[in-house]
């Protein structure tokens, strides 16, 4: 950390119905502007990610009649 710029590193988890999707880190950037601390950089990085992504089979619901399409 300086006073023109602030480097950081912070991780990230992905949660879907069936658990953890991917993870992974960001790297960040920041430098002041107007008295705030904003972004200048960030860079994503994905580790890694589930082998087999699992879809989930929602059951078929036919729509109610107020929303079926008047022609």
């Amino acid at each position: 950390m300086t006073d023109t710029e602030i480097r950081t590193a912070a991780y990230f988890q992905v949660l879907g119905p069936q658990g953890l999707d991917h993870w992974g880190r960001y790297r960040d950037l920041l430098v002041p502007h107007e008295g705030r601390w904003r972004f200048r950089h960030r860079l994503v990085r994905v580790d890694a990610r589930r082998a087999q992504p699992t879809a989930v089979k929602l059951p078929y619901r036919s729509p109610a009649p107020e929303h079926e399409v008047q022609r």
